[in-house]
């Protein structure tokens, strides 16, 4: 519910009115009740790391701490890197030799980037390999995903079949090629497909070929079936998980305040399209007082004489 809801409530039901800040903690402190804090995730951490080798049988589950001066001393979570079993071995019988790898910027209270390794199966749907956490995204921290990545994947598939597709940033293209020597790499292109589809709609109509005879065979029913052959094993209510080593319980990292305020719109790479919105957002701010474009009643130079107009009319 948001905070905005709330007041309008109180205000409605109880006649009551309170700050803004004052709401945005009460409702803080309800959803922790619900939902738990992160505080107290960070600490079930090596709890959940057991519990996940112990139901899903070959599965890979890293967790890395800041080193502790002093062994009494609680470890600060630093990195986290999961592969499950089923998704290694999806991967590996049903799904083409592609993996796509990007980051994304977690917006919880102790922030962090998730980085993704994923593929794509017969349908052309998004198959999950592994994610990982870390602090920031840079060289180091793709060095240790894709590191752990290859651990959990060449024992079985082979490195100069494998084709990765990311945005080669923060070094990654220089880490593929060092963890990956063999494999072939590629960049995100948004219009190829849709070029392609627009230009050449029925080229394989044109020589009368059967469609099914050009299209791969991981397509197939069968390979298909095998991406999800295997299963994740539910775990235990994650709530009433407890850990038998107190004094190993993880704590969250150190939060890290901003100089500046957050942006609240995502930068966007060049040539990609604008929002759906933007012309909307993106109007021209009309004043209230003078009726003029390019500012607001408070900036307005006759913000004065508009009050001193109001002063008028009170007194007559």
């Amino acid at each position: 519910m948001k905070i905005e809801t709330i007041v309008d409530h109180m205000q409605k039901i109880y006649g009551l009115q309170f700050y803004y800040t004052k709401l945005y903690r009460a409702r803080k402190i309800a959803l922790e009740i619900n939902e738990g804090s992160h505080s107290t995730s960070y600490e079930k951490l090596p709890a959940y790391s057991r519990l996940v080798l112990q139901k899903d049988v070959g599965s890979i589950f890293k967790l890395q701490v800041d080193t502790r001066n002093r062994m009494s001393n609680n470890p600060i979570f630093k990195k986290l890197f999961v592969c499950f079993d089923a998704c290694k071995k999806g991967f590996l019988r049903g799904c083409r030799p592609f993996i796509g790898l990007d980051g994304y910027h977690l917006k919880g209270r102790y922030g962090g980037v998730l980085l993704n390794a994923i593929s794509v199966n017969g349908n052309n749907g998004i198959f999950p390999i592994a994610h990982n956490v870390v602090e920031v995204e840079c060289k180091d921290s793709w060095m240790w995903f894709l590191d752990n990545l290859r651990d959990a994947l060449l024992d079985d598939s082979d490195d100069m079949s494998l084709t990765f597709m990311s945005d080669r940033q923060k070094g990654l293209s220089v880490v593929i090629s060092t963890i990956f020597p063999y494999a072939h790499q590629r960049i995100y292109n948004r219009h190829l497909y849709q070029n392609l589809k627009a230009k050449h709609p029925a080229s394989i109509s044109y020589i009368r070929g059967e469609l099914v005879n050009y299209c791969d065979p991981f397509f197939s029913i069968r390979k298909y079936l095998d991406t999800y052959k295997e299963m994740i094993h539910p775990l235990l209510y994650l709530v009433v998980l407890k850990d038998d080593a107190p004094n190993e319980r993880v704590l969250p990292p150190n939060l890290k305040r901003l100089s500046s305020r957050p942006h609240k719109i995502r930068k966007r790479e060049a040539g990609e399209a604008l929002p759906s919105d933007f012309m909307k957002r993106s109007s021209s701010i009309r004043c209230d007082i003078c009726k003029n474009e390019g500012h607001n009643r408070r900036t307005c130079p006759r913000a004065g004489d508009a009050e001193l107009d109001g002063c008028c009319d009170e007194i007559c």
